[in-house]
C-alpha cells in the first residue's frame, strides 16, 4: 500500500514537471506581456520542450517498469552452432 502512494506521489510528480512546462511554454505564445525577452524566446521554449520531454520519459519508464509484478524474463542464450563432421571424398 505504502509503496502505491510512493509510485502515484512520483508519477504526479513527473504529470506536474509537464504541465508547467506546457504552461510556461503557452506563455511564450501568449501576449506579449507575458512573453519573456524577445531574444531568448527560442532558448527558453526549446529548455521548456526539454523539460517536458525529460518528464515524460521517466513517467513512461515509471509506468513501465512498475507494471510487471515480476521482472521480464531474461532472453535466451545463443545456442553453439555446430558443424557437422563431413569428411572428404578421397
Amino acid at each position: 500500500m505504502y509503496g502505491q502512494l510512493l509510485l502515484k506521489a512520483l508519477s504526479d510528480k513527473y504529470n506536474a514537471e509537464i504541465s508547467d512546462a506546457m504552461v510556461r511554454l503557452n506563455m511564450c505564445l501568449g501576449t506579449p506581456q507575458t512573453a519573456p525577452d524577445g531574444t531568448r524566446v527560442i532558448e527558453q521554449m526549446d529548455a521548456l520542450v526539454t523539460q517536458a520531454m525529460h518528464a515524460e520519459h521517466k513517467l513512461l519508464a515509471l509506468q513501465r517498469y512498475t507494471s510487471q509484478s515480476e521482472p521480464a524474463p531474461a532472453p535466451p542464450a545463443p545456442t553453439p552452432t555446430t558443424t557437422p563432421n563431413t569428411k572428404k571424398a578421397e
